[in-house]
């Protein structure tokens, strides 16, 4: 316990500790909305792979969460609607950013099977609202 700790009131360490009792089993503040993965093989290294080289990055959300967070952002223009096609695949996706790649109507089409989809970024790409109706199934974005 930090030494600030001492400093604190009895009635309210308890009242603080009855709180947090009360916060088991809820989602924490900036959950991904979808329950935890559970640890497996993860995604082939191939793909990985093949992302990466394209200046990409993947890898789980967290350490102990199997879902994967997505990011072409960091690719530029070496990100292409071809490179979505390593997505489909891949299982449990959560976090996709495709901001600022030349990503269109057409790549975006390849995302619709992401159904566990939580967030994605589409700033600086050329995407128009045509190419948002490819979303409308994933009811988790």
């Amino acid at each position: 316990m930090p030494g600030f700790a001492a400093t604190i009131p009895a009635k309210d360490l308890t009242a603080v500790s009855t709180y947090l009792a009360t916060l088991k089993g809820s989602a924490p503040s900036g959950s991904t909305g979808a329950a935890p993965a559970k640890k497996g093989a993860g995604p082939d290294p191939a793909v990985v792979a093949k992302i990466e080289k394209r200046g990409g990055m993947i890898g789980p959300v967290a350490q102990n969460d199997d879902h994967l967070d997505v990011n072409l952002h960091l690719a530029g223009a070496n990100a292409n609607d071809a490179s979505l096609t390593l997505l489909t695949g891949l299982k449990g996706v959560v976090r996709l950013d495709l901001g600022t790649t030349p990503i269109t109507d057409a790549g975006l089409a390849k995302v619709k099977g992401m159904k566990d989809l939580t967030e994605l970024h589409l700033e600086g790409t050329k995407i128009t609202d045509a190419g948002i109706a490819h979303l409308a199934g994933l009811s988790r974005l």
